[in-house]
């Protein structure tokens, strides 16, 4: 966990600057392959990516939940091939709260390693 919170943290902290642009190369491989799955033109899924990401940024019904390693948990799936952080069994551990008390949103994020480097996936 402590070699994988840096990158929550990493867009956990480009949301709460409104510093975007500095988080989506983290997303290639992701947005890539959904555009290829979706038979969307390229660049499709990093377009909204980056507008959900961004609005989030500027979300004033809502705010950023902490993120600690405290309040999160290791998720490994396929054979732990794939991990990720979540909130509880299954919630993002990127997550936005809005502020009247009902509801919350997240950004879901899963990686895997290779060659030593944790790679955003899915």
């Amino acid at each position: 966990m402590d070699t994988l919170l840096p990158h929550y943290m990493k867009v956990q902290k480009a949301i709460e600057n409104n510093d975007i642009e500095s988080v989506i190369p983290m997303f290639a491989e992701r947005n890539n392959e959904l555009d290829a799955a979706f038979y969307y033109p390229p660049g499709t899924m990093e377009n909204i990516i980056r507008d959900s990401l961004h609005q989030a940024a500027g979300d004033e019904k809502a705010q950023l939940v902490e993120l600690t390693n405290q309040k999160v948990n290791f998720v490994a799936h396929n054979d732990n091939t794939l991990v990720s952080l979540s909130r509880g069994l299954a919630e993002a551990a990127i997550g936005l709260d809005y502020k009247n008390g009902i509801g919350s949103y997240g950004f879901d994020l899963i990686f895997r390693r290779k060659d030593g480097k944790w790679i955003l996936t899915r």
